[in-house]
């Protein structure tokens, strides 16, 4: 079994072949799980940032309530901000594989997207600690052109599908 700084470095190195042989090889709800684990992290100074600002609902609240409205609402709706565009970016990305003829399903695709989304998370916590709208929004765009571009780079390192005679 691997460990988590393991496929951190794996993550970094992604539009490598090995890397991403290596990181296929893996079930569904491992990068899933890393993925969350590292929006846990992340979420953390965040969530710390929404007590401490005092200009929010959420500095108002009495520290346990925080807790509870912290576990159940705002961290699974960060989640949900950072899974749900990646089934898009996954679907665009198998009209892609389509369109070049290969073969990949789309778990694979959303498997690999995952482990690359990682970097532009972590980049994104520091951009939302800066509270510079427009540079979270830039930062935002420029995350899904490199999950985009790392994907296309992924799709090509699979052999073409087999035409039928």
């Amino acid at each position: 079994m691997k460990t988590i700084l393991e496929f951190l470095r794996l993550s970094i190195r992604l539009p490598e072949k090995q890397a991403v042989f290596t990181l296929n090889r893996e079930g569904f709800g491992l990068p899933i799980v890393f993925l969350c684990f590292i929006l846990f992290i992340v979420s953390i100074p965040l969530g710390l940032q929404m007590v401490l600002s005092g200009e929010n609902m959420a500095a108002e609240l009495a520290l346990p309530i925080f807790f509870v409205y912290f576990t159940f609402l705002y961290y699974p709706f960060f989640v949900l901000t950072i899974l749900t565009p990646l089934v898009f970016i996954t679907l665009f990305l198998m009209m892609y594989a389509r369109i070049v003829k290969r073969k990949m399903s789309f778990f694979m695709l959303y498997k690999i997207s995952a482990f690359a989304s990682i970097i532009p998370v972590i980049g994104l916590s520091i951009m939302i600690l800066t509270t510079v709208d427009w540079l979270q929004t830039v930062w935002i765009v420029m995350s899904i052109v490199y999950i985009l571009f790392v994907m296309i780079r992924v799709v090509h390192l699979y052999p073409p599908k087999r035409t039928t005679k």
